[in-house]
């Protein structure tokens, strides 16, 4: 077996594959036993040599090792046009399956992956040769079925993209997602891989930062509405507050797919007042200013209250919200426990500005740490399903009898979250539930 880490001792030699081999001649009799048998036969050691892919790239994720891979889709061409090119396809590989420290596997499915140390050379070389070759059969790319499944070439970073290659591997298997799924596996047999992610560092982080100051961050930018949902018959909903926030981690997926921001939660609070200034200055705007007609609540990190880009929209705040108290601003817990001072100093300057304050309390368990800033607060933000688990529920309850006029229940995706929480007299609600407005229980 290899062992993550090791190189191979030598060359290899593997079958050519079905996507290069020359077509067998029919049997006399036309017999389809006989073609199933021959195609069974060719299957096997295909399968054996993917089985054995899938083991060295679990090796790798283990051991952290770096590694490139070279993926070759040759099942999206058409058999006539991968006939046309057999011949070239065999000398572009050519190299890399003589190569004592490049392993070559091919696909039930024809494709081909070649995998060699991170800094190859050959697999460069390759590359380029090959997208040259499929110049011309890369243009369908980008509509229809090609779109979905990708370019026909890629090359691929280890142990950080090792997702790519077990797909292409579950693909050529004839494993499905929801398979791999059902099963909590890769679909043959081993664990899911799951990319590796290493701890977000300073300059990675500054590098962010830099790309925040010029992208758009519309696709992630996050609007839902809170209503009162009274529990009187008949009753319809009652639009309290347009909630609007920057998604943390699906920016973080797109800058820094590769970073763990939970393992380096100082410098994550930067990259969230990186993007809290953004969405502020987005708000000033002047026609972001106009079209500010009903009530906003905006979740901030606590020093992000005192910032000058809060400053300024809030000096262009519209006179009509800010006289019936428009602008509420939810602040983590975690910052309240962080810097108690710095919360009671925003929280009173929130409200001198004539702004409502939001305490964010992910987890009813947080209530038991937060006793003096308790009564400080206009809202607490609790999380209905965790509050409505039975777990938590007693704390919960004990939480919300004092005040359950001023909380609000979020993430509501079921009617008996909405249920729950009339029980407890809370009649504020937020979730996707809540924006269908199908939220009456049955």
């Amino acid at each position: 077996m290899l062992l993550a880490g090791e190189d191979w001792a030598g060359p290899r030699p593997l079958a050519a594959g079905p996507e290069l081999a020359d077509e067998p001649p029919p049997s006399e009799d036309g017999g389809a036993m006989e073609a199933g048998a021959v195609a069974s036969e060719t299957y096997r050691p295909l399968r054996a040599e993917a089985m054995a892919l899938v083991a060295l790239v679990r090796d790798t994720v283990a051991a952290g090792v770096q590694r490139q891979a070279l993926l070759l889709r040759l099942s999206a061409l058409r058999r006539d046009r991968r006939a046309r090119h057999a011949g070239l396809l065999r000398e572009a590989l050519a190299p890399l399956r003589r190569h004592p420290r490049i392993r070559v596997t091919t696909l039930p499915n024809g494709d081909v992956i070649a995998v060699g140390g991170a800094w190859a050379k050959q697999l460069d070389t390759a590359y380029d040769a090959l997208r040259a070759m499929l110049e011309e059969e890369l243009a369908p790319v980008g509509t229809g079925e090609w779109a979905a499944a990708g370019p026909l070439v890629r090359r691929l970073r280890l142990p950080e993209e090792a997702v790519a290659v077990l797909a292409a591997v579950e693909t050529a298997l004839g494993l499905t997602a929801a398979e791999a799924a059902a099963t909590g596996d890769a679909g043959f047999g081993f664990p899911a891989v799951q990319p590796l992610r290493m701890p977000l560092d300073g300059a990675s982080l500054a590098a962010a930062e830099r790309a925040l100051a010029t992208v758009d961050l519309t696709p992630f930018l996050r609007r839902q509405t809170i209503c009162r949902l009274p529990r009187k018959d008949g009753a319809g909903p009652e639009l309290l507050w347009e909630e609007r926030r920057v998604s943390l981690p699906e920016v973080a997926a797109a800058l820094l797919p590769w970073a763990d921001l939970d393992a380096a939660p100082r410098l994550a609070h930067r990259l969230r007042r990186a993007l809290d200034r953004r969405l502020l200055a987005g708000l000033a705007r002047p026609e972001e200013l106009r079209d500010l007609r009903r009530p906003l609540l905006l979740p901030l990190a606590l020093d992000s209250v005192t910032a000058p880009e809060f400053l300024r929209f809030d000096a262009l705040l519209p006179s009509g919200l800010r006289a019936e108290g428009g602008l509420a601003v939810a602040l983590p817990a975690e910052d309240v426990l962080r810097d108690p001072a710095g919360y009671a100093f925003a929280r009173d300057f929130l409200r001198l500005r004539g702004h409502r304050v939001m305490l964010d309390l992910p987890a009813p368990a947080l209530a038991a740490l937060l006793p003096v800033v308790r009564a400080r607060f206009d809202l607490l933000r609790l999380d209905g399903p965790a509050a409505q688990a039975a777990a938590v529920r007693s704390r919960a309850a004990t939480l919300l009898a004092a005040e359950p006029e001023r909380v609000v229940l979020a993430g509501v995706e079921r009617s008996s979250t909405i249920a729950w929480g009339w029980e407890m007299g809370i009649t504020l609600f937020q979730g996707r539930l809540v924006e269908r407005r199908s939220w009456v229980p049955g």
